[in-house]
């Protein structure tokens, strides 16, 4: 079972979420670590972004390679 828009607009306080989730046997893993990654990720991009301004300020150059198939991210990642 997935949550639905009913089960949010009845959240008010992370335990009620927690309730939810329990009471109709809804696994917390996924959404989880959806949210871990996206805290990573944010703080990975602030710290490239300091990276290119420091190479920016040191006039210095880089060269950066993406290598992966089809698909894999790359264009979003450049992005």
């Amino acid at each position: 079972m997935k949550f639905t828009p009913d089960h949010f607009n009845a959240v008010q306080k992370r335990a009620d979420l927690i309730r939810i989730a329990e009471e109709n046997n809804i696994s917390l893993e996924k959404p989880l670590n959806k949210i871990k990654y996206e805290v990573e990720l944010l703080k990975l991009q602030s710290e490239f972004v300091n990276l290119q301004k420091w190479i920016s300020n040191k006039k210095m150059r880089v060269a950066v390679l993406f290598e992966g198939r089809d698909a894999s991210g790359k264009g979003g990642s450049i992005k």
